[in-house]
């Protein structure tokens, strides 16, 4: 249950906290919104539909149950990608 609402509620966040001021400023305007400044975004993207991604594998190939090592290794690549970001 744990897993599902931490999912669930980065996936509201993310399509609620960036879907709706943008609908609401193109409706309300009419017209684009060209003041978001993409700064690599693409990768960070791409990097996490790697993450979610291997998480699912490897919940689905653990029988869907989490084990300590799971956090671990999220643990390292969460570092890995803080590290990448400051680098």
């Amino acid at each position: 249950m744990a897993v599902s609402n931490a999912v669930g509620s980065n996936t509201f966040c993310i399509l609620v906290g960036l879907g709706l001021p943008w609908n609401a400023y193109t409706t309300t305007y009419r017209t684009e919104y060209h003041g978001l400044v993409d700064e690599d975004i693409t990768e960070s993207i791409v990097l996490l539909v790697g993450v979610c991604l291997i998480f699912v594998a490897i919940i689905w190939a653990s029988g869907w149950m989490l084990y300590r090592w799971h956090a671990y290794m999220f643990l390292f690549m969460y570092a890995a990608y803080i590290l990448q970001v400051i680098f």
